[in-house]
């Protein structure tokens, strides 16, 4: 259950890019970040944050909290 498949990020994707109207730049480098956050709960956590965050900039914030520490972010 913890653990989730890659794709399992791309609906979260979906909705951040309808929502904070991304650029093909931005998109490419989230949909890269998504990638690496395999726990299902975190993407949750996530999609819960993309619903309430006022901006992409205070999402990423969010973002940078459920990353892998190897990531290079």
């Amino acid at each position: 259950y913890l653990n989730s498949k890659k794709e399992d990020s791309f609906p979260l994707l979906l909705l951040l890019q309808y929502r904070y109207q991304l650029s093909e730049a931005e998109q490419a480098n989230l949909a890269e970040q998504l990638a690496k956050i395999t726990e299902a709960q975190s993407l949750t956590a996530l999609t819960n944050h993309g619903l309430q965050a006022a901006s992409f900039e205070e999402f990423k914030i969010y973002l940078l909290r459920y990353l892998p520490t190897d990531s290079g972010v």
